[in-house]
């Protein structure tokens, strides 16, 4: 979880941890890209609006170093050119905040099943 808000960070790393998720929250982009680079992530949610680097600059990196990642932008102001930019660029899902405890934890859990029902299917395939 990226997001330059602390309590937005809390809320949702609770939210994940009531799914069963173990989360790891970062509020500096450079800190969870280099963390990306050196550890395994079934998932990430980013925040698009943070001072440093947005959001989609972020899930852009991100898709060069892990391409199969799941990702999920979260967004406190409704943009619908940014939603459709944030598919183009490869992201699952896109919530708005405040997102509820069943948006974050559902939205999860749905990226997660697809992500391993993709590789699944992807090694069986070879």
């Amino acid at each position: 979880m990226l997001d330059d808000d602390e309590s937005v960070l809390e809320y949702t790393s609770l939210a994940l941890e009531t799914g069963n998720f173990e989360a790891v929250s970062f509020s500096h982009p450079h800190d969870a890209l280099n963390a990306i680079q050196v550890e395994a992530f079934d998932l990430a949610i980013l925040d698009i609006n943070m001072p440093e680097m947005n959001g989609l600059q972020v899930l852009a990196r991100i898709r060069a170093v892990q391409p199969n990642l799941p990702v999920i932008m979260i967004s406190g102001r409704h943009d619908a050119a940014t939603a459709i930019q944030s598919f183009r660029l490869g992201a699952v899902d896109y919530l708005e905040k405040p997102a509820s405890v069943l948006q974050i934890r559902d939205a999860a859990q749905k990226a997660f099943v697809n992500s391993r029902t993709v590789a699944t299917n992807t090694s069986s395939e070879k």
